[in-house]
């Protein structure tokens, strides 16, 4: 059965939708149908929720905002824990149907948010960041570089009661990762970050194998060599406003979530918009990137077929081609 896609406002259950396509039929949809899925999307940007969002715009919050028009709806918004710059970060929680509050959909941080954001992972417990893009794309900043250089400034930056420090950076075939401990007095938690460069805002790949590699490596190397689906850590996903990139992200994400645990028969990316849209506006901003969402797991699907017997390590080997993903 498809995956019940729930809004967050006792509104109507998104899912499973009248564009529910069966697992079997969805490679071929896609490749028919690229002009009804980016009118799918139009329509979507036409009937999106419209949830309250005054806590971002309260006057001592605008400029913790890098974009005006990407506000955290109340609702659903990431409450920071005590501090002197109080609650607010521009990040709203994005649910899944086997893991409340699975996701945060984050803005790319700004040089007076960065100690916002380590507080939020640290509070949130999270053990996986997700940058898509660079710090500056065609001379425009994005995202303001929020970890010590390596081995620069001496591995270490100094955030309030919050000490951050690289222990690991190094160059992958999607980008970077690296090891970051963020530690508050003795205690400490090690964060995994990876980041996909090879993605400029707006738009989107021309490969969909650069994002499929890159979501089963984040989900292969994040859960120590397997593809458990049961974390009940949030996975913190920015690029710079925090929806287009991040919002295909966690959609091809949670379609590959289901296929992995096999409790759906039919992929439903229409409702997965929808739901991620009732909780933080413009996700999957653009129709190109919607499209190649729809792309991206049609490829998965055509490459591994998810044969009843295919283990899910088979399935990482066969898509990926080894099993250290930082090779």
């Amino acid at each position: 059965m498809p995956i019940r896609y729930i809004q967050n406002l006792g509104g109507p259950v998104y899912g499973p939708s009248p564009r529910c396509i069966p697992i079997s039929n969805f490679p071929k949809f896609v490749s028919q149908n690229e002009a009804k899925i980016k009118r799918e999307h139009a329509e979507v940007n036409r009937t999106s929720p419209a949830p309250a969002a005054m806590v971002s715009v309260r006057a001592e919050n605008l400029e913790k905002n890098r974009y005006k028009n990407v506000l955290a709806f109340d609702h659903s918004r990431v409450r920071l824990g005590a501090g002197s710059g109080g609650d607010y970060i521009n990040a709203n929680y994005i649910h899944h149907p086997q893991q409340h509050n699975a996701y945060i959909a984050t803005q790319g941080p700004l040089c007076n948010t960065v100690r916002d954001f380590w507080q939020m992972v640290y509070e949130q417990g999270t053990t996986v960041v997700v940058m898509l893009g660079e710090n500056i794309e065609h001379g425009i900043p994005k995202v303001f570089r929020y970890w010590p250089l390596f081995p620069e400034e001496k591995y270490t930056l100094k955030l309030g009661p919050l000490r951050v420090r690289m222990l690991i950076e190094r160059k992958t075939p999607w980008g970077m990762y690296r090891s970051i401990r963020v530690s508050a007095g003795t205690k400490y938690r090690d964060i995994n970050h990876y980041q996909l460069t090879e993605w400029a805002d707006y738009g989107a790949p021309s490969d969909p194998y650069l994002l499929l590699r890159f979501v089963l490596a984040v989900r292969y190397h994040s859960q120590e060599g397997s593809f458990d689906t049961t974390s009940s850590r949030p996975v913190v996903v920015h690029c710079s406003a925090g929806v287009g990139r991040t919002g295909t992200f966690i959609a091809v994400d949670t379609v590959v979530r289901e296929l992995l645990s096999s409790q759906t028969t039919s992929i439903d990316l229409y409702g997965i918009i929808r739901h991620m849209r009732s909780q933080r506006n413009s996700m999957i901003q653009g129709d190109v990137q919607y499209l190649y969402a729809h792309k991206v797991i049609a490829l998965l699907l055509n490459r591994a077929a998810f044969a009843k017997n295919l283990s899910r390590n088979a399935l990482y080997y066969k898509l990926i081609g080894n099993g250290n993903p930082l090779r």
